[in-house]
């Protein structure tokens, strides 16, 4: 407080000696976090779990970026120099306490600076923790990198006037557009949710056991009305083996042809709505029922084709896509029933795969929520380009889909190729394209599909951004990670990423998250494999940390795998001499000691590393008890 004071007292006597106004009567004091050394947090006796976390991670990462570690009380001085986090008692006698006489909504967020005192406040459970995310990623440049670093911006008093950090008098809120974010990469669904809280991703299916719980209490808990998993059968009951009849016919009526229901069933609709009426004691208030079909064909029974026949559609046309209207007259007629017993209880099903299309002369029930699968769209296009007319046909899916129905949620295949995990990170170029035409959409939540693919890290924080501001330039955003992730060692690994833009952009292909074959669906080729091992090597000799090697190690991987081309599949080479065939068993070596260094085992969800190492040794003869 002295040394704020005795500023104040030299600059206005400097003023009277010059004959000038004083700088701070004519403008706002600023706050240099460089100079806040003796402000303290306040956090009220009564705060939650998140928000006494929240005060934590204040604390903590502000003593990293200025070397200030302040305290934290619950009372707050008189004279300023607070930071509340939260609402307090203190809060409400200081200069910033009209921050108090809003009502927020759950993850609503609002920080206001004045000269003396900051307030990071919001609603509950989530608000103020988000809030201090958004101050120190706005205000600090602090960015949430992956799980195993985080960028912090260092402010040391040496330094010169700092491009942030200067903290100007400001009144800040915001509520986000999507009231769940769920990005379903390995690093943001660890078992404490630290690092999805850190940027803002509030998503889990319900029923998820995997959160150590004193880390549900730090952030908040989650929003689990965002996300449905394939359980219909949960609600029936049954067996193919015990009732064959109650389940999907083959389009010769051979029953069961799977354990697919057939939604058409009197009995079935019977057993699965009065399961579910003796269960909604067991629902929370404004809590969602998932009824969602199986992952595999529906019916074709003469009964489910002539109900999709009298809505008006072809249960045979565009691609077989056509099956979903027995399956949705169930779930109204559930919906209907459960409604006059818990009209605040919502129930989710899919729109997916051969139920994507909306039915023509159906209206959902107000209580239904439709959760809808981009599972064959176009990666390479907006939703609704010309130049694609598959994604022509899902503009006007998710339009009559948004007529039928009421708050939308959407699963997006965001990991690139579903069958190469190694492949580079396709889906980055249309990353905001995307993700703005679903939140558009009547979106109220997003669930982006991810898995261990080789760029990981960058698919994560690139979706886990625009999910949360999508008004962010997805390049800035890609450019940004990038340049912090790799550090001196980005330019090299830009550098690759732009060559594999390049050969996707020239392919002009149109290929879903399932192409078998990584080259003809994106148009990549082996030469842009082996100029990619030539830049991680320059990106390699400039990484200074072991930490940073690996990082460049990883990414590299994806560019000795489109070194092998099809040799990864077990493809022999055509016509290669001897010394080619050397050159792909080294790299077959250098990707496959990488693999065991960084302890990477999947190659995608059905084949694992054992899988493409046998491949290898079959292309280019191999034997088995001779190293690569």
């Amino acid at each position: 407080m002295w040394k704020h004071a005795m500023k104040t007292i030299v600059s206005l006597v400097l003023a009277l000696f010059v004959g000038q106004t004083p700088v701070s009567a004519l403008e706002p004091q600023r706050v240099d976090v460089r100079d806040m050394e003796d402000w303290s947090i306040v956090v009220s006796r009564d705060a939650l779990e998140s928000e006494r976390y929240a005060a934590e991670e204040f604390r903590d990462f502000f003593a990293l970026a200025t070397g200030h570690r302040l305290l934290i009380g619950e009372e707050s001085s008189a004279a300023g120099h607070n930071i509340f986090i939260g609402a307090s008692d203190s809060l409400k006698t200081s200069e910033v306490g009209h921050v108090l006489s809003a009502t927020y909504k759950p993850e609503q967020l609002r920080i206001v600076i004045a000269a003396e005192n900051i307030a990071i406040v919001g609603g509950r459970p989530r608000g103020v923790l988000y809030g201090v995310y958004q101050f120190l990623e706005d205000l600090l440049g602090v960015r949430f990198l992956s799980r195993d670093f985080t960028h912090v911006p260092k402010f040391a008093s040496t330094d010169p006037l700092p491009r942030r950090g200067i903290l100007a008098p400001a009144d800040y809120s915001y509520d986000p557009v999507l009231a769940c974010r769920f990005v379903s990469f390995p690093e943001l669904q660890d078992s404490t949710a630290q690092f999805a809280a850190r940027l803002r991703m509030n998503g889990r299916y319900r029923g998820d056991p995997s959160v150590q719980p004193e880390w549900i209490k730090k952030v908040g808990d989650f929003n689990r009305n965002g996300l449905i998993l394939h359980n219909v059968n949960e609600w029936l009951r049954s067996s193919p083996k015990d009732n064959p009849d109650f389940y999907a016919a083959d389009d010769k009526g051979k029953r069961p042809a799977s354990h697919q229901p057939c939604f058409s069933h009197p009995e079935v609709i019977s057993r699965i709505t009065k399961n579910v009426l003796d269960s909604l004691k067991d629902f929370a208030e404004g809590a969602m029922i998932p009824m969602a079909q199986e992952d595999t064909s529906l019916c074709q029974c003469d009964r489910c084709q002539e109900l999709i026949r009298k809505d008006g559609m072809d249960p045979f046309g565009n691609g077989g896509e056509n099956w979903g209207t027995p399956l949705f007259l169930m779930v109204n007629h559930v919906a209907r029933e459960a409604a006059k017993v818990r009209p605040d209880l919502t129930i989710a099903t899919y729109a997916y795969a051969p139920s994507a299309r909306p039915p023509k002369n159906l209206k959902m029930e107000p209580s239904v929520r439709i959760q809808y699968a981009t599972y064959n769209a176009d990666q390479l296009h907006p939703f609704g380009s010309l130049a694609s007319m598959t994604n022509l046909g899902y503009q006007r899916d998710i339009q009559e889909w948004n007529r039928i129905s009421t708050g939308m949620m959407y699963w997006y295949y965001g990991m690139g190729s579903y069958t190469d995990f190694f492949a580079p990170p396709v889906t980055l170029r249309m990353a905001g394209p995307h993700m703005r035409t679903l939140i558009e959409s009547k979106a109220s939540s997003i669930f982006v599909q991810g898995d261990p693919v080789v760029f990981s890290e960058l698919l994560q924080y690139v979706y886990a951004r625009l999910l949360w501001n999508p008004r962010l330039d997805s390049h800035e955003v890609i450019e940004e990670f990038v340049d912090l992730y790799y550090g001196e060692s980005a330019g090299p690994v830009a550098e690759f990423l732009r060559l594999a833009d390049r050969e996707v952009r020239q392919a002009a292909t149109h290929p879903n998250c399932n192409a078998p074959d990584i080259f003809a669906a994106y148009g990549y080729t082996e030469d842009l494999g082996w100029n990619g091992i030539e830049l991680f090597n320059q990106a390699l000799e400039r990484a200074r940390t072991p930490e940073l090697k690996a990082r460049v190690e990883k990414a590299s991987l994806s560019a000795y795998r489109l070194s092998l081309g099809k040799t990864w599949l077990g493809e022999k080479p055509k016509d290669a001499t001897e010394p080619q065939r050397a050159r792909l068993r080294q790299s077959a070596r250098t990707l496959f000691e990488l693999c065991a260094k960084l302890k990477i085992e999947m190659v995608h969800e059905a084949r694992r590393i054992k899988h493409a190492q046998a491949a290898v040794r079959r292309a280019l003869d191999i034997p088995e008890d001779e190293p690569f």
